[in-house]
């Protein structure tokens, strides 16, 4: 999972000029907070939530981040929008 939160962090700084390069970000954040999501069930399913508490933390900091660099890309897209409607 790091080579892909490597990979999301590089396409995230990159700077992107119209919606579509948003979108594509967007659909890369959803798959890997699937991922995240599932490592996280699994984790509970096997009962090793409190034996790798800190993994298990750290699986949800990385979910929220994602969900906050989903939310930027989204808003920028809702500002682009307004920007070139007006």
């Amino acid at each position: 999972m790091g080579l892909v939160v490597f990979s999301i962090w590089n396409t995230c700084r990159a700077v992107t000029t119209d919606a579509n390069d948003h979108i594509h970000v967007m659909t890369e954040l959803d798959a890997l907070q699937q991922q995240v999501a599932s490592t996280i069930r699994r984790f509970e399913a096997a009962g090793v939530t409190a034996i790798m508490k800190d993994d298990y933390v750290a699986l949800h900091v990385l979910e929220h981040r994602i969900m906050e660099m989903r939310l930027t890309h989204a808003r920028t897209i809702e500002a682009h929008q307004r920007a070139t409607d007006a």
